[in-house]
């Protein structure tokens, strides 16, 4: 083999292995990733998810007491077939209390035929110290529509 085949060869692996790490899931069913993970619909070619970050978290850190406690926010990037990649934030106030427009805070968003909810992001910032951006956990569940996706 040249070392441009090994090369090429190499490539396809990482490929490969890309995908294959990319985790089935099905519609209805509850799933968490960290953040630059991604999941398919295993029921519906070319729909798929990735987590891309938080954005923002304005949550009452716990051990503290605070006049106003906000959203954490998320950004998301969702695939349906034959549809371009789109990025949605999604924000939630507390395990799925938020959306779908709550105080205009949305924690669906509809891409095809599915819709993506964030039902919770952990952890919940703890004392004064800042969440650290890779420790971040994000649950979703794809339904057929964001009004029943509670």
């Amino acid at each position: 083999m040249t070392w441009v085949g090994a090369i090429l060869a190499g490539a396809c692996q990482l490929v490969q292995e890309t995908a294959a790490s990319e985790r089935a899931v099905l519609v209805g069913q509850e799933f968490l990733l960290a953040p630059a993970e991604a999941v398919h619909v295993s029921t519906m070619a070319g729909s798929s998810a990735r987590f891309r970050r938080v954005v923002s978290d304005r949550r009452c850190p716990r051990q503290l007491t605070c006049a106003i406690s906000g959203p954490v926010t998320v950004e998301v990037e969702i695939q349906a077939p034959s549809e371009p990649k789109r990025v949605a934030q999604l924000a939630v106030f507390d395990r799925a209390v938020g959306g779908p427009k709550m105080q205009g805070v949305s924690s669906c968003a509809a891409s095809g035929k599915l819709a993506l909810k964030l039902r919770d992001v952990q952890p919940w910032p703890m004392g004064h110290a800042p969440v650290a951006p890779e420790t971040y956990r994000a649950s979703f569940v794809f339904s057929g529509s964001c009004v029943d996706s509670r």
